[in-house]
């Protein structure tokens, strides 16, 4: 069911691609599983709901809305009650109701960011950003648009999360593509942010073109878009003068002045994995845009942060070897994480000497790691370098192997692992272009 909890100042909000509401977020995110820039917290061992990749169709009636206050009947939940006070099934417990999935991506077991201040990073970003909800608060004006790009593990959820967070709106509700989101469910998103209001959209760009249409009509105009435009007629408005314009900044045909409505100062913040697939016409209406580049050592001091709240070190001398392993490899810092605190716990030790983390390293990680992430991680490492000799993955000499594993520090299971699934990928693709 929907839940609205009062988060200090304001209302916060997490909402599915459904229209369900799955509680206060809090600053996490494992989409980018490490996410680098995370502050200590203690790390419960539960998984996700939802698949990664899988998603869930559009939003419903029904959960519409319960996005709107309504509160539908879960009928798993209903059938349970009417057998309970029926007494036909005195004999059998009533069935529990289900409870509603979280997003998959929302995990706070391991990393959380409560603050700017507290994103562990190399680069001056969170100070960037801190700056700008500084003049936004000193203005009295809403935060700036904002996107937050880079690529998986590096923290975009955390740091926009983070931001979110000094800025203390009235009220925030965060959304992810990932779980299907469409222009009715942005429409009563945003009729409910009031003033400085935030919405968060996290994977923005999985939206498709009526979305990001809907989201940079209401930046740039600041007014929502009408369900009911009126009809073209003829004469009335000019087309694109060119094809760029045609591309990108075609007219847009008038609504009635009855059929808009303007909207309140609320800000966008968004992140994304892949830029270039963000809308052109949406792209260029954020104010502010943060790439997030790989950042092994925040990364690292991130894990030591997590590790430390546990009670759990690792020798000093181990992390060049820890970096190595986090800069190469995407979204492995939260299985990192947990891999040490599990060998701490077997161990009945406290601290993990050189040789102990080296071994959690190249077995615990890789046998808790998929593959395939090894996999996309090497396609990404060997771009620029000549590794393998110019064979292809699947003929990669034994000498290829162990300079992988000595560069990259997975070991040399974990390389072997990443150059079949690699291979696997190949051969795919083969079939596919040859059918």
């Amino acid at each position: 069911m929907a839940n609205e909890v009062n988060g200090g100042e304001g209302m916060n909000e997490r909402v599915d691609g459904n229209g369900a509401n799955g509680g206060v977020p809090s600053p996490n995110d494992t989409t980018n599983a490490a996410d680098s820039g995370a502050a200590a917290a203690p790390v419960p061992q539960q998984q996700p709901a939802n698949d990664a990749g899988s998603g869930t169709p559009p939003a419903s009636a029904d959960d519409l809305a319960e996005l709107l206050g309504a509160k539908p009947v879960d009928d798993e939940a209903k059938a349970a009650s009417d057998a309970a006070k029926s007494g036909s099934d005195a004999g059998t417990p009533p069935k529990r109701p289900s409870r509603t999935s979280r997003p998959e991506d929302a995990p706070d077991e391991v990393f959380r960011v409560p603050t700017l201040k507290h994103f562990s990073s190399s680069t001056r970003i969170p100070q960037t950003l801190e700056a700008c909800v500084e003049r936004a608060l000193s203005q009295g004006r809403r935060l700036d648009h904002t996107l937050i790009h880079g690529k998986l593990g590096t923290g975009t959820a955390l740091l926009a999360r983070a931001m979110i967070a000094d800025y203390a709106p009235r009220r925030m509700i965060e959304l992810d593509a990932l779980n299907g989101v469409n222009v009715p469910l942005l429409r009563r998103s945003v009729e409910r942010l009031g003033e400085r209001g935030v919405l968060f959209i996290r994977h923005i760009e999985v939206l498709d073109g009526s979305c990001d249409q809907f989201l940079a009509a209401c930046i740039s105009r600041g007014e929502l878009p009408s369900d009911n435009r009126p009809p073209r007629v003829a004469g009335t408005e000019r087309g694109p003068a060119n094809e760029f314009e045609r591309m990108f900044g075609g007219t847009p045909t008038p609504a009635s002045a009855a059929s808009i409505r303007r909207l309140p100062n609320f800000t966008i913040v968004a992140t994304a994995h892949i830029t270039n697939r963000v809308g052109y016409q949406l792209r260029t209406r954020f104010e502010q845009m943060m790439h997030l580049r790989p950042d092994p050592r925040g990364m690292r001091r991130a894990v030591e942060r997590v590790l430390a709240s546990a009670g759990v070190t690792f020798d000093v001398e181990a992390c060049p070897q820890v970096e190595r392993v986090l800069g190469s490899l995407c979204d492995g810092s939260e299985q990192l994480v947990k891999s040490m605190l599990t060998r701490a716990e077997i161990e009945g030790v406290k601290h993990l000497d050189l040789e102990t983390t080296i071994s959690v390293l190249e077995d615990d990680l890789s046998s808790r790691l998929p593959d395939e992430v090894y996999g996309a991680s090497l396609r990404d490492y060997l771009v620029g370098r000549d590794l393998l000799g110019g064979r292809d993955a699947a003929h990669a000499t034994p000498d290829a192997v162990e300079r992988i594993s000595r560069e990259t520090g997975w070991g040399e299971v974990a390389v072997r692992g990443a150059l079949a699934a690699i291979s696997k990928d190949e051969r795919a693709r083969a079939q596919q272009a040859a059918a």
